[in-house]
Parts: C-alpha cells; sequence; structure tokens
C-alpha cells in the first residue's frame, strides 16, 4: 500500500498545482490521483473516501468538459459566489453528510463514520465548487484538508496526512492566484 499511497500523493500534488494554475490538466492528473486512492482508502477501512474517489472521478471528467468548453481554461472566469449558490451548497452539502453518515453506521465497520462522512461531504462541495470556478472553493479546501490531516493521522496514514496539510497550503496558494487573476479581469 505505501507505494500506491506515494503515487497517488504525487499525483494529487501536481493536481493541485494545475489547478491553482487553471490549466485544464489538472482533471485527467485527478482522475489518475483519485483511482488510486480509492485502493488506499478502501484497504484503511475509509470507506466514505473510497466512495468519495469514484465520484471524484466523476467530477474530474466533468471538471474537464466544463473548463474544455472553450479553448484557454484561464479564460472561463473565476466567479464570486452569490447567496444562491451558498444556499444550494450547504443544503448539498448537509444531504450528503446524513446520506454517507447513514450509510457508513448502517452499512461499514468503519470507525469515524462522523468525520469521514463530514470530510467526504466538504469535499465534494469544494470540488463542485472548483470545477465552477468560485473562488470560496479554496477557503473550503483549506478547512477541509486541515480535517483531513487529523483524520489520517488518526489511521495512521502517515504520508496522506502530510498531503493533506501540503494541499491546504497550495489551497492558499491557489486562492491568493485566483483573487489576483479576478481582480485583474474585474480592472
Amino acid at each position: 500500500m505505501a507505494q500506491a499511497e506515494w503515487a497517488a500523493f504525487l499525483l494529487s500534488l501536481v493536481y493541485v498545482v494545475l489547478n491553482a494554475r487553471q490549466n485544464i490538466w489538472c482533471w485527467p492528473v485527478g482522475a489518475a490521483s483519485v483511482i488510486v486512492y480509492a485502493w488506499v482508502f478502501y484497504t484503511a477501512k475509509l470507506y466514505a473516501d473510497s466512495g468519495l474517489q469514484i465520484i471524484y472521478f466523476m467530477f474530474s471528467m466533468y471538471g474537464w468538459l466544463s473548463w474544455k468548453s472553450i479553448h484557454n481554461a484561464a479564460q472561463k472566469p473565476i466567479k464570486r459566489i452569490n447567496l444562491q449558490t451558498v444556499l444550494f451548497s450547504l443544503a448539498i452539502t448537509a444531504v450528503l453528510f446524513g446520506a454517507t453518515y447513514y450509510i457508513l453506521i448502517t452499512y461499514t465497520d468503519g470507525n469515524l463514520p462522523v468525520w469521514d462522512s463530514l470530510a467526504a461531504s466538504l469535499s465534494l462541495t469544494a470540488t463542485y465548487l472548483s470545477a465552477r470556478k468560485y473562488i470560496i472553493n479554496w477557503p473550503l479546501w483549506i478547512f477541509t484538508n486541515l480535517l483531513y490531516v487529523a483524520i489520517y493521522i488518526y489511521k495512521d496514514l502517515q504520508l496522506t496526512a502530510t498531503l493533506s496539510a501540503l494541499m491546504a497550503i497550495l489551497a492558499i496558494w491557489g486562492w491568493i492566484e485566483w483573487r489576483k487573476e479576478s481582480k485583474a479581469t474585474q480592472n
């Protein structure tokens, strides 16, 4: 499992760097990382995280198609979030959390159903917001990755905990980059 975790680790770092640079190739690299991480999380009994990787794969395809609709992903405008999107995101996150929690406590032997469900639900919301190019995806990723640091340390996935810490730092960088771009576009 250590080799799979390393492969997923490296692919995930490349994904975030490419995403922060608004490079469309972030989506296929992200798809590759989630395939490997699905196995890593399944073997660690983080079933929500494992299932989440399948959904991430679909989001990677959605992100690719969404960004591909124009020739240069950086030309797709970065959006600020509005009240309707906030309410939609909160509602979806709550529904995802409830459904995932129910599935985990009813059908699995996972030992972190609340935290596993919460982190998975927040991750899906952040990925959706990223694919739609809402700038708010970055602070949500910062929070979610810090939550994952604690989960992975508890599950003795030290490399993945390190990845989540790096992802939080990269999310800060991505947020700064997207804010610069957003301000430049508004001027």
